[in-house]
């Protein structure tokens, strides 16, 4: 259910249909750079090493809307 909840985020991400409050997009190759570069053991500690990569929190809704909230 929680792995469900990540894999929906991360899709969120990058996908280009605006569904809900998932209103953005990025390149995969952005959440593989931070996953590569950061390598985070949790989703929490993605979603820091998103931030601190410089790319924009936008993407909270993203999260959201798979009932993960930071």
């Amino acid at each position: 259910m929680v792995e469900g909840r990540v894999a929906g985020a991360l899709w969120d991400m990058i996908d280009t249909t605006n569904d809900g409050y998932d209103t953005m997009s990025t390149s995969l190759s952005d959440i593989i750079r931070v996953f590569t570069t950061k390598k985070p053991g949790t989703f929490a500690q993605f979603w820091s090493g998103w931030i601190a990569s410089g790319y924009s929190p936008s993407f909270i809704g993203c999260l959201n809307q798979n009932t993960i909230y930071y």
